[in-house]
């Protein structure tokens, strides 16, 4: 799907215009399934709309429009976003079609991205969220065709993830220490968006004993704890949500940090 989104800005011609203008159109269409996620989710509309206007403006996405080789991410949020909102419509007013749209959103990510796989697992916390308790079988049963997808993937690449879990380009342990730093100074990027890049200035950790990733490990330590107690159901299965996407990226170590 991406490559097929550069062949078709290359025969538009325009130099690179093109491509970052299909890059900020495609954020934009990310932010309007914001404002929709957050309407089905029970926001009223004004309160939706600043979230997504947020999610649209805030400093820290213009990385989305200037890094244009890494439209992947962005495609792949159009599906995963239109697949939640579509599935939670679906669990509201019992449409059919919004299910299948659901799935054909889920697939068009995963043609995207490989971090699409963990969807079906974002729709499982939206459900134990929803209902304050473990998906039973009949929250499992909705989510199978959305796992069933994911595994079809997975199982058509896996001679790739074999490769980039085989041998990878750093330890497990130097990514886990590496990417508390990271998940920490991103949320610092949110609230202080300067210096920004495409490819930020971020060393590796080998340690838990150097005392930036002690600090990041405490503080991710005590977010846990905090939040489950501070926030609404609907603040946290957004933030659960956001997590486990990020997963993939954060614990399979990639070539560029």
């Amino acid at each position: 799907l991406v490559t097929l989104f550069h062949a078709i800005n290359f025969q538009m011609g325009d130099g690179a215009s093109a491509f970052h203008l299909t890059n900020v159109i495609v954020h934009g269409a990310c932010a309007l399934l914001v404002l929709a996620l957050g309407r089905v989710l029970g926001l009223g509309a004004s309160t939706a709309a600043i979230a997504a206007l947020f999610f649209a403006l805030h400093p820290l996405n213009t990385e989305v429009g200037a890094y244009v080789s890494s439209r992947s991410e962005s495609l792949a949020a159009v599906g995963v976003l239109a697949c939640i909102t579509l599935y939670l419509r679906w669990r509201q007013t019992g449409s059919q079609k919004a299910y299948l749209f659901a799935l054909a959103g889920l697939a068009l990510s995963l043609l995207a991205k490989a971090v699409a796989v963990v969807a079906p697992v974002v729709l499982l916390a939206l459900e134990a969220c929803r209902r304050r308790r473990l998906p039973g079988t009949s929250e499992l049963l909705r989510i199978a065709p959305f796992a069933m997808l994911s595994g079809i993937y997975l199982l058509v690449v896996s001679s790739e993830a074999s490769k980039a879990l085989g041998s990878p380009v750093r330890s497990l342990d130097v990514q886990a220490w590496t990417q508390a730093k990271a998940l920490l100074y991103y949320l610092y990027l949110a609230m202080m968006p300067m210096h920004l890049s495409v490819e930020h200035r971020f060393s590796v950790s080998a340690s838990p004993s150097e005392a930036v990733v002690a600090v990041a490990f405490a503080t991710l330590v005590s977010l846990a704890v905090t939040l489950p107690r501070l926030l609404s159901r609907r603040a946290l299965a957004a933030a659960s949500g956001g997590l486990l996407l990020l997963a993939p990226a954060s614990i399979v170590p990639l070539n560029v940090l």
